[in-house]
This record gives structure tokens, sequence and C-alpha cells, in this order.
């Protein structure tokens, strides 16, 4: 099991502003990589954090404009990802249909996360999801 000391838990936190370009979701999870690698979370937990974060970046990409900003920290044994966006509406769940490659990221986080949510920041929203640190 890692050691989840203060030192670790700082160099954790992470800020990435977001580029507004199809890379963002690309930029978010090497961001994490680096942030996870240093902490020694596991393969899985990783993989899972990059999966949702890319989730949610592409859905700020898509639907909300600039500025776009990436946070994680590690709260008490769960990591907490949250990307803040510019525009105040919610995410809308919708039914995937087989044939588009999109509408499967809010599905992903209720079955991948401890928990998730959003609230209002300012003039926009933060969307963050929680999971477990491994």
């Amino acid at each position: 099991m890692p050691d989840r000391s203060v030192q670790h838990a700082a160099e954790l936190a992470g800020f990435l502003r977001l580029p507004d370009h199809p890379s963002a979701p690309r930029e978010a999870r090497a961001h994490l990589r680096r942030c996870l690698l240093g902490v020694g979370a596991s393969q899985q937990t990783g993989d899972v954090v990059l999966l949702l974060t890319s989730e949610v970046v592409t859905n700020a990409l898509r639907h909300a404009p600039p500025p776009r900003e990436l946070r994680i920290r590690e709260l008490g044994g769960v990591l907490r990802v949250e990307v803040s966006d510019s525009h105040p509406l919610p995410p809308r769940r919708r039914e995937p249909d087989a044939e588009s490659p999109g509408g499967r990221g809010l599905w992903l986080l209720d079955a991948l996360a401890i928990r998730w949510g959003h609230l209002r920041d300012g003039e926009g929203k933060v969307v963050w999801f929680e999971v477990g640190y491994e």
C-alpha cells in the first residue's frame, strides 16, 4: 500500500488550465498520469481516473466555452478530480445511441466513481468525481 503522507498528498494536488483544443483530454490525462505516478497509485485506480477525466473534459470541451480547468487532490484516501467550465447548466444524461461514439460519460461516472456531481461556480460550474485511492 502506498505511503499517504502529507508529502504525497501535497504532491498529488494538481492544477491544469485546459486548452481550447481537441488535445485537451489527452493533455489532462498526461497531467494526471504524472500526478498519479508521483504518489504510487495502482494501475487500476489510474485507469479509472484517466477514463473518467477524459469523459468529463471531453464534455466540457464540447459543451462549454473556455476557460476550462482541471484539479486533482487527495481527500482522506479518495482522489477527487474537478473540471470547471464557464457553462452554468449541469451535465445532461442522455440515452446513448448504439451507433454514436458519445453519450456514455455520465453512465461511466455512475458505474466507476464512488460519487460524482456538479456545483455552480461563479458564472459556470464544476463537475467532480471521486475514486477510491489504492
